[in-house]
């Protein structure tokens, strides 16, 4: 069995979070890294996987108008709708919540005003901001690693 990265083994909440990297950034925080430190690179990152699986399909989108991006496309697809998809749903929470925001500043003008509509808009914010930080941190850094959880043993 060849060595996985920490990122592999690491459970749902470590991969959410990123977590999973923090013993070597704190070794890299404190010191220079040396090459044998690194994370092993997973093998379905390796060249010869992805240069193998490009050729495939560039010979099975070879008659078509634009092969290339048409091999890339179907290498990628539901990669790159799913990094849409959280890039979309970030820019929908991102504008919600200058609107959450004004009217808990309107709330807060009334003094007799009913207190759960003020932890129902405190709690609409933090769950606005969490989901755009979590879209676009999975947009970035986990979906549009094309070839992330994809290894067969």
């Amino acid at each position: 069995m060849l060595a996985l990265t920490p990122e592999y083994r690491a459970l749902w909440h470590s991969r959410l979070f990123t977590s999973w990297v923090k013993p070597l950034l704190d070794i890299g925080s404190q010191r220079t890294l040396q090459p044998e430190e690194l994370l092993p690179l997973n093998p379905s990152e390796e060249s010869q996987r992805c240069a193998k699986e490009f050729t495939q399909a560039l010979q099975k989108n070879s008659q078509k108008k634009s092969p290339i991006l048409s091999s890339i496309a179907s290498i990628h697809k539901q990669i790159f709708l799913v990094a849409v998809f959280l890039g979309i749903l970030h820019s929908i929470t991102s504008v919600i919540n200058p609107f959450l925001l004004r009217q808990m500043l309107s709330f807060l003008e009334r003094p007799q005003a009913n207190t759960y509509s003020g932890f129902v808009l405190a709690a609409g914010i933090f769950i606005s901001s969490f989901v755009s930080w979590l879209a676009i941190h999975h947009c970035f850094i986990t979906e549009l690693n094309p070839y992330k959880y994809t290894y067969k043993d």
